[in-house]
């Protein structure tokens, strides 16, 4: 919080927000005097956490301007300005798709993929299903990490908790250990859910996974991090779990996002 203005907001990357005063320890030749009263397009968070980084959107094009714009957390407050959203659709009017925000929208096609996948035989199917845990594990991490207040206040909100237990089953989290520093949890299911997220997510990021099984069959997969974590999951297991992942990923960012910013795109 602003000691000098006695204010403190808090927004999330994909935010619409109004630039509506500028801070008292701001100087007198401030610059960013011909922002206030501008809507802004949130596309980082302040490494401490004391603001946010943006574009300003431009009232009468729509269009964001190129040069990014940082407000601190005391000057701005949350808005849903149809400004925003009608940038969006001017764009995919231009560029003859439908634009769509890529976290949400690769995530809910990575799924009907898997759902495909499910229904055939193919013969590289685990192959396949490494590459679909991109969508389902890889990116939802992601977005996960940079919104990390939100996801805990997420997580107790809907599972009343924030630990693996609170949010999936025994029967799919699979076996093995995870690591954090000093602390080691021998049972997955007490360790925090953000935290298995992100051993997932660093052993498909940096190839660090075992196949396993007998004859040629690959019946499960071993998921290690540098640091000695390693989950074993079965095949069954692991499509679960992308499965479940990708669907808290879904609520969570309609949780975040501002109403009516999502569109849907087509592939051309």
């Amino acid at each position: 919080m602003c000691r000098v203005c006695n204010i403190k907001t808090s927004a999330v990357v994909g935010s619409v927000v109004k630039n509506v005063r500028r801070c008292k320890k701001r100087p007198v030749n401030d610059r960013g005097l011909s922002i206030v009263g501008r809507l802004l397009y949130v596309t980082k968070i302040a490494s401490r956490g004391e603001g946010v980084h943006g574009h300003v959107i431009n009232e009468s094009t729509g269009n964001l301007q190129k040069t990014q714009a940082h407000i601190r957390d005391c000057e701005f407050e949350l808005t849903n300005k149809n400004g925003a959203v009608e940038f969006f659709q001017r764009e995919s009017e231009r560029m003859g798709i439908y634009v769509s925000n890529f976290e949400r929208e690769f995530t809910v096609r990575t799924l009907t993929l898997l759902d495909e996948l499910d229904k055939s035989n193919h013969e590289y199917e685990v192959t396949l299903l490494i590459n679909l845990c991109v969508g389902l594990i890889t990116i939802p991490n992601e977005y996960s990490k940079r919104n990390d207040k939100a996801m805990e206040k997420f997580l107790i909100n809907k599972y009343d908790g924030a630990k693996v237990k609170n949010v999936l089953s025994k029967q799919e989290v699979g076996k093995g250990f995870i690591k954090d520093g000093e602390t080691v949890y021998n049972n997955i299911l007490d360790a925090p859910y953000a935290l298995y997220l992100r051993k997932l997510r660093n052993a498909l990021s940096h190839g660090r996974v075992e196949f396993l099984g007998e004859d040629k069959t690959i019946s499960s997969v071993r998921l290690n991090d540098r640091n000695g974590s390693n989950i074993e999951l079965n095949i069954e297991e692991l499509k679960t779990i992308s499965r479940d992942i990708a669907n808290v990923h879904l609520d969570f960012f309609d949780f975040v996002s501002p109403k009516g910013m999502v569109v849907n795109y087509r592939e051309v």
